[in-house]
C-alpha cells in the first residue's frame, strides 16, 4: 500500500491541517498482521534515514490521515511505524460543511445571548431617580404614573 509521510506542526485538535502540513514523502509498506485501521502498524523499509523527522501520514487505500506515535526499528531494513487515526482531519470537509448550532464562539458579537449556559453574565443594576414637580401636584387633577424597565 502507498504511504505518505509528512511533518506536521499544529495543534491535534485542529480541524483543518492543511497549511501545518510539510516534506511529503511517499513509500510504499505493508500493514502488520492483527492491526486495526485505527491504530495501525506499518512495516516499511529502511530507505529514508531522517524518518524519525515525520510525525503524520496518509494512508490512500484507508482513505485517513494518521498521527504517528512511534516509530521502532525492527530489523537492520525494516522500520514499524505506529499510528492512530486522526478523525478530525480526515473527515474535515465533512465537519465544516455540516449545520450545527454553535454554543460557544469565541467573537462575543457574534454570541447567541438567548442561549444561556451560565457563562454570559449580565450587569443588572437598579436604578432609582426621584424627580419633583416644578409646579407641585394639582389638587383636584388626574395623576398618571409611568415606569420604564424594571425587573
Amino acid at each position: 500500500m502507498q504511504i505518505s509521510l509528512f511533518t506536521y506542526k499544529g495543534e491535534q485538535n485542529r480541524v483543518n491541517k492543511n497549511d501545518f502540513i510539510s516534506n511529503r514523502f511517499v513509500m510504499n509498506g505493508n500493514i502488520k498482521n492483527s492491526s486495526s485501521i485505527i491504530d495501525p502498524i506499518i512495516l516499511i523499509e529502511k530507505t529514508n534515514p531522517a524518518i524519525q523527522n515525520y510525525n503524520y501520514m496518509y494512508i490512500e487505500e484507508f482513505g485517513r490521515w494518521y498521527f504517528i506515535n512511534d516509530i521502532i526499528s525492527v530489523t537492520n531494513t525494516t522500520w514499524e511505524i505506529h499510528a492512530h487515526v486522526d478523525v478530525l482531519f480526515s473527515w474535515y470537509v465533512d465537519i465544516a460543511s455540516s449545520e450545527c448550532i454553535i454554543e460557544k464562539y469565541e467573537q462575543f458579537n457574534d454570541s447567541n445571548l438567548y442561549y444561556d449556559d451560565g457563562s454570559f453574565i449580565a450587569d443588572c443594576r437598579k436604578t432609582l431617580e426621584l424627580k419633583e414637580f416644578p409646579n407641585g401636584f394639582n389638587e383636584n387633577g388626574e395623576y398618571i404614573l409611568i415606569c420604564a424597565g424594571g425587573v
